[in-house]
């Protein structure tokens, strides 16, 4: 992940959910959603969820959302998602 902005704190942001591996060839390795925005890629967890329980998220993937929420490092807890439309190709 190449983010251009190096911020912390409260967030809107816009974005394309998609699904990819996290801590690849680790023994950590497991699936993860991110938040591909043009600023960079976030990890995506919804605030109080657990960080694999991410049932909600997967109706949204290959969506482009608006998120509200709290960008820490490389992860974006978000208290508010919307779904604004579909990528079709």
């Amino acid at each position: 992940m190449d983010n251009k902005l190096n911020f912390n704190g409260p967030a809107l942001l816009t974005g394309k959910i998609v699904v990819k591996f996290f801590g690849k060839f680790s023994k950590f390795e497991h699936v993860a959603f991110y938040l591909v925005t043009k600023s960079g890629a976030y990890i995506i967890q919804l605030r109080g969820e657990e960080f694999l329980n991410a049932v909600n998220l997967r109706n949204l993937d290959n969506k482009i959302v608006l998120v509200k929420g709290i960008v820490k490092n490389y992860s974006v807890f978000a208290s508010t998602i919307v779904e604004i439309g579909t990528v079709i190709w």
